[in-house]
């Protein structure tokens, strides 16, 4: 008895009818005729964790180390297509469920991937894919995730708790720049002046490709994308926690700088184009709107004001109420006097002495003094690299502002000047 159960377990043959060799199966039991065999049930191992719909779908139409050859793009569509449409088949359509719903799962009736019980049996399988587990495939294609209005409400908050105004490094990457006379035109040098901004305290990069000093002339759409985006996606990416701000007042270049990383829209012409602030919202971005009469090329023409300060004020207000009907709040609108833009020396004082009133707008407050020539015309000739005091004095009266933003080109200087002056305010 003991040797034909070794026979058995080794799957040998068992010596039947006088000699005759008769096959016999390997897991064959002698006291089992073939039709008392019971039913054999197969079972399948449902396991949605390990099951990702993008990779599936994304590794149809990728060569050798996944990279795409060339002409490879419109046959890779069609493969992802067929491969979208066997998921569908296999899982169903209703796989397509969003997080709140995973989150809002109860434990007994709606358990959790690894609470499942590990076999099915095959009638069961089609109940199965229907739950939780499996609805977590997205089957539908990824998309470029937009800048997100609460990160950029929650950076703009946090720089309104650090006790100063916070400081907006600009980076000119014109050629004609009155000053810095194109010295960063190069998207290289851009990136490492920009950076350079960065680590001396600047909180926000302000990137420009259109000079707007008085008589500068008009630069084409495509060559101010072919300027500024360059620099914006560098930034973006190698400075995630600096906010990133394009200077532009065309729809078409804000919109492909706000692609790039930017979260910000500094326009000088207060979004004189309609299409701006619909751009701005649609992205989640906020934007700076700013104080001209006319244009860069001819704002100087025309500098005599009524009452500089109450035209000014009204005129934000308007814009302000028109970026609220466009679907970007206060907290994300900031208002720029427009320092230097279609104003002589003495309409550029007055506006200084009232801030707080522009404050009282309910936005935050953007000022941009810096190197302008009115600085010249009061304490006398200096070029704009020899302004920097004066810059420094224009802007002091921001530190009694609750949320104000200076705008510098000596980034240092100036982050060391109203951290020490907010220090002395809070002293006293």
């Amino acid at each position: 008895m003991l040797l034909d159960e070794q026979r058995q377990r080794r799957g040998r043959d068992r010596r039947v009818d006088g000699g005759k060799r008769e096959e016999q199966p390997r897991n064959h039991h002698p006291g089992l005729q073939v039709g008392e065999q019971p039913d054999l049930v197969l079972g399948v191992r449902l396991d949605a964790r390990a099951l990702d719909a993008h990779f599936l779908v994304g590794a149809h139409g990728r060569g050798a180390g996944g990279v795409l050859g060339q002409g490879e793009h419109a046959r890779r569509r069609v493969r992802q297509k067929a491969a979208r449409e066997r998921l569908e088949r296999l899982f169903g359509k209703s796989l397509r469920s969003g997080r709140n719903r995973r989150r809002q799962r109860h434990r007994r009736h709606n358990p959790t991937p690894h609470e499942h019980p590990p076999v099915h049996h095959p009638r069961r399988i089609a109940k199965a894919a229907k739950r939780p587990a499996a609805r977590r495939l997205r089957l539908e294609p990824r998309r470029p995730l937009l800048y997100s209005w609460h990160v950029l409400e929650r950076k703009l908050a946090e720089l309104w708790r650090r006790g100063r105004p916070a400081v907006m490094g600009v980076v000119n990457v014109t050629p004609d720049s009155f000053s810095d006379g194109g010295r960063f035109a190069a998207p290289d040098a851009a990136v490492a002046h920009a950076l350079a901004m960065s680590d001396a305290g600047a909180d926000v990069i302000d990137v420009g490709g259109e000079s707007t000093r008085p008589g500068a002339a008009a630069v084409p759409v495509a060559e101010e994308i072919e300027r500024v985006v360059p620099v914006v996606a560098a930034l973006a990416r190698c400075r995630p926690a600096v906010i990133v701000s394009v200077d532009t007042s065309k729809p078409e270049v804000a919109a492909a700088a706000l692609a790039a990383g930017a979260s910000l829209v500094n326009d000088v012409t207060a979004a004189r184009d309609p299409h701006m602030l619909a751009v701005v919202a649609g992205r989640g971005a906020g934007i700076v709107l700013m104080h001209m009469r006319g244009e860069p090329a001819t704002m100087q023409r025309d500098t005599a004001y009524a009452d500089v300060v109450a035209e000014v004020h009204e005129f934000l207000a308007g814009r302000a109420a028109a970026a609220a009907a466009a679907g970007i709040p206060a907290a994300r609108t900031l208002l720029d006097p427009g320092i230097g833009f279609g104003k002589d020396a003495a309409a550029n004082l007055r506006l200084l002495a009232a801030l707080p009133d522009l404050a009282a707008l309910g936005c935050p407050v953007v000022v941009g003094a810096s190197r302008k020539s009115f600085i010249a015309a009061v304490t006398g000739g200096a070029g704009p690299e020899g302004r920097l005091a004066g810059s420094l004095a224009a802007v002091a009266g921001t530190v009694r502002l609750p949320r104000a933003m200076v705008r510098a080109h000596d980034v240092r200087e100036t982050v060391q000047f109203l951290t020490l002056l907010a220090a002395v305010e809070g002293a006293a």
